[in-house]
């Protein structure tokens, strides 16, 4: 009742659409982190980046076919370098190869047990620098941070401004 009626779609125009959102939306990404992302084979992602045609862009790296979306914006100067993200979050879950933003050292953090159970991180100018808890209480929230290692440091007052964007975000400021 509430969705306006759509024109069904060929499985072709499923494809492009499907494949221009994720690299729009991801990008820059593989074919595989698209396949780990939406369980679609290589042949059928290949056939979806053929569909979009100049609606993506490649860039290869040291060997690594990169797609983006072709109008995908830029990114916007941001004060908040520092980020605290929930353990199933798309800057980490959307990639079958995570390396670019944290470290192989330091992937078991992320996933302590390997099944399947993440743990919150903490992103600081792009990368993977330590895992949050929390504790909520009724009016209050303490949050207990642990950097992955000494030389990871992390910015004390770009953690405070991610913090108090969580209070807020929480109503508990």
């Amino acid at each position: 009742q509430w969705v306006p009626p759509t024109t069904p779609k060929t499985t072709e125009e499923s494809l492009g659409e499907i494949t221009v959102r994720y690299f729009t939306s991801h990008g820059p990404a593989t074919i595989q982190d698209m396949g780990w992302w939406s369980g679609l084979t290589v042949a059928h992602i290949k056939q979806g980046i053929a569909i979009a045609g100049n609606l993506l862009e490649s860039h290869t790296v040291e060997g690594t076919t990169y797609y983006t979306g072709s109008k995908s914006p830029s990114p916007a100067p941001s004060v908040a370098d520092t980020y605290l993200l929930p353990p199933f979050d798309e800057y980490l879950v959307a990639y079958r190869n995570r390396d670019a933003s944290l470290q192989k050292a330091h992937a078991h953090h992320y996933n302590p047990g390997a099944n399947g159970m993440l743990s919150a991180v903490i992103v600081q100018n792009g990368q993977v620098v330590g895992t949050w808890k929390r504790s909520l209480k009724k009016q209050t929230v303490s949050v207990q941070a642990t950097p992955f290692s000494a030389s990871m440091r992390i910015t004390k007052t770009a953690y405070e401004a991610a913090l108090a964007r969580y209070t807020d975000f929480l109503n508990l400021n």
